[in-house]
């Protein structure tokens, strides 16, 4: 907050994109961890750890592969962003 206050707003191209896919995925995560450790009464079994690890590295590359990184397009356009087109 100090930072905006000093230097004005904080802007990266990365935040220009939509931020609403990566929040949701977060979201469906943390519910999905939440019941499976509520299931299996609170224990890490090593297929839960599996599914968790699987259902990460989703989000990661689903999370790099929509964003783009060093200006260049996303590899997957989204909805609502710039450069996504319909086909109208």
């Amino acid at each position: 907050m100090l930072w905006n206050i000093i230097r004005g707003p904080y802007e990266s191209p990365a935040l220009q994109g939509n931020l609403w896919f990566p929040i949701v995925i977060v979201l469906i995560y943390s519910c999905f961890l939440l019941v499976a450790f509520i299931i299996s009464r609170w224990r890490l079994t090593k297929p839960l750890g599996c599914s968790l690890i699987f259902l990460h590295m989703t989000f990661i590359a689903l999370t790099l592969l929509t964003n783009s990184i060093g200006g260049k397009k996303p590899v997957l356009l989204l909805p609502n962003t710039p450069g996504w087109s319909d086909g109208r």
